[in-house]
């Protein structure tokens, strides 16, 4: 019978960071080529819907703040009521619905659309696997899907949603498709007075959302949680109040038109996030190192080994160093200027700014954003970052302002569409403070997390007492194996309420992955398997397809937006003997069965 989990030995501690937010939302994070086509695709699908949106919006500008006179001859504001009288916006095929249909066609900018998708998508090589040619994704042309009436006192508006089918390869390289939508509004007013006075509105609203506040919206939070805090912008709790008080001064054009913010809505948009971390600071302990020993001896009470320990990883400690992760290119001077000035902070031993989280690294990662890029185009505005201000932002996020309107007299008319780009600053003095505060606070969660209980020796081995996870019943899990997935993941890691307590502001977020074959820290593994002795194992098939029981690297990174190159704290758990395979299934059963695991629940 093999040996094993004899003791727990060496261990690496790791610090990613990422070269540029696709989703703030925490993800499920699967294996290999499935979570690669699933980003892929919502970009894909993101930047093509992007594109869609502002064309429209751009070509029918004009149109959108127009009085009657303006109407072809045969056409008057109330000709537009009776047609609503007779249901001619639901009856398609009725003479006034297609007449409507033949005016609107020929605007809608199709050459262009196609035009901005193949330069920016066809042409883009990453999005190869997916596309089914070399000719736009839009095989099938625009539609205009619906034509929809409201009545107002002196104005009517008539809405137009458009829609088209994007073709691409599914993950089985077969051909499918999805709609996409975008949306137009005209007003057309009895007088051409009242015209003009909510088209000055809306142009001074356009004006002050790109150039005079264009970089006046900031927040201030330390949480790296990027989906908890994009909720938070949509319930109101950050950017709302400014954005009100600063659009008041609308109210000063005319005395006849008031802004309307009962309705207003802040959405994030998940593909317009972008963070600040891009080196990983990285260190490699071997098992008869000094700093392994503090290290561990630190995780098991011993305070003046802890302290040693801080001391050494904190600010620009000798502990560990910054490696190039993103760039894959070790020849520093064929760096980008923004990854040596970033890399710089590290060799002059900058207290103020972290190299792995500052305001370089977010300016490299808001120039990869197509996004974010694309919307500061398409709407002239003047965002930028300043190198020098921006110290203390950590990360920018893309906010579509939803249902904001104006009064006149007594009707609402909804202000254009418009995104506007809000800093998130840390509460810190600067960068290295909240690095220092993050590492600090990962060590803490993580020591809590694994409870350590016996006095520190290297020789023999270390058991991890775990809180039993309250959704998990164990008497009926026993001796089988359980699959093991992101929800089984996080039930575990949430289990300990006073690691979860030391998490309250900075909401940084944990993993337990694989760590065979698994550098970028992507992979869970396959199965666990808990005896009648409380020992929890972590299981997984190999490449050869035999069972293995895996070393695990156990994972608490800054950024949510997902585990693989984020600015986290690792402590890859390696237990000796544990890289064993087999092919026999009666000794693998009698080993999980009858061996000591290096991770036990507390009874």
């Amino acid at each position: 019978m093999k040996k094993l989990l004899s003791i727990l030995g060496a261990s690496t501690m790791v610090i990613s960071a990422p070269l540029s937010v696709v989703s703030c939302k925490k993800q499920k994070v699967t294996t290999g080529d499935e979570f690669d086509y699933v980003e892929l695709l919502n970009q894909f699908l993101a930047e093509i819907t992007l594109i869609f949106e502002k064309q429209i919006q751009k070509s029918f500008s004009e149109y959108i703040w127009i009085n009657q006179d303006q109407l072809p001859e045969d056409m008057t504001i109330e000709s537009i009521r009776a047609a609503n009288e007779n249901n001619d916006f639901q009856n398609h095929e009725s003479d006034f619905y297609q007449k409507m249909l033949s005016l609107i066609r020929p605007i809608i900018p199709v050459e262009q659309i196609n035009q901005e998708i193949n330069e920016s998508i066809v042409n883009d090589v990453n999005y190869n696997p997916i596309l089914i040619d070399k000719s736009t994704p839009l095989k099938n042309g625009v539609e205009i899907q619906e034509i929809s009436f409201i009545d107002k006192t002196k104005a009517v508006t008539i809405g137009v949603k458009f829609s088209a089918l994007v073709f691409y390869k599914d993950a089985r390289g077969e051909k499918t498709s999805q709609t996409i939508t975008a949306n137009v509004s005209f007003n057309i007013f009895e007088d051409s007075e009242t015209a003009i006075t909510a088209k000055e509105m809306d142009d001074a609203y356009i004006e002050l959302i790109n150039k005079d506040l264009a970089n006046q919206w900031t927040f201030f939070s330390d949480s790296g949680n990027l989906e908890n805090t994009s909720a938070a912008i949509g319930s109101g709790e950050f950017i709302t109040e400014q954005f009100s008080k600063e659009l008041e001064v609308l109210n000063e054009i005319n005395k006849n038109v008031s802004v309307v913010f009962e309705d207003l809505k802040m959405v994030v948009n998940n593909k317009m996030i972008v963070n600040s971390a891009r080196f990983e600071p990285f260190f490699n302990w071997q098992n008869k190192d000094e700093r392994w020993k503090t290290f561990y001896k630190a995780l098991s009470n011993d305070f003046s080994a802890e302290k040693e320990f801080l001391e050494n990883i904190l600010n620009n400690g000798d502990w560990i160093q910054p490696i190039n992760l993103v760039l894959m290119n070790k020849d520093k001077e064929k760096w980008d200027p923004l990854a040596n000035a970033s890399y710089e902070l590290y060799t002059k031993k900058d207290n103020n700014s972290s190299t792995y989280i500052n305001q370089y690294n977010l300016a490299y990662n808001l120039s990869k954003n197509k996004q974010i890029n694309k919307v500061i185009q398409l709407q002239n505005s003047d965002f930028d970052l300043d190198l020098k201000g921006d110290f203390n932002s950590i990360a920018l996020f893309g906010i579509n302002v939803n249902d904001l309107k104006f009064k006149i007299g007594i009707d609402d008319f909804d202000f254009s569409s418009q995104t506007i780009i809000a800093r998130q600053k840390t509460t810190k003095n600067n960068t290295m403070e909240l690095y220092n505060y993050f590492m600090t606070q990962a060590y803490n969660f993580q020591k809590s997390f694994i409870n350590l209980q016996e006095t520190p020796n290297l020789e023999v081995k270390k058991t991890a007492y775990l809180k039993v996870p309250k959704e998990w019943d164990l008497d009926s899990m026993r001796n089988k194996r359980i699959l093991y997935n992101y929800e089984m993941d996080q039930q575990l890691v949430l289990a300990n309420t006073m690691s979860s307590y030391i998490n309250n502001d900075l909401e940084f977020s944990t993993s337990i992955f694989l760590d065979k074959y698994n550098y970028k820290k992507n992979k869970y593994n396959k199965y666990i398997w808990i005896n009648d002795k409380n020992d929890l194992f972590f299981l997984d098939k190999d490449v050869w397809g035999e069972e293995a029981m895996n070393q695990i690297i156990f994972t608490t990174y800054y950024f949510s937006d997902s585990a693989n190159n984020n600015l986290s704290f690792d402590m890859r758990q390696v237990i000796e003997n544990t890289n064993w395979y087999w092919d026999d299934e009666e000794d693998l059963l009698f080993t999980l069965t009858n061996v000591d695991s290096s991770f036990k629940f507390e009874k």
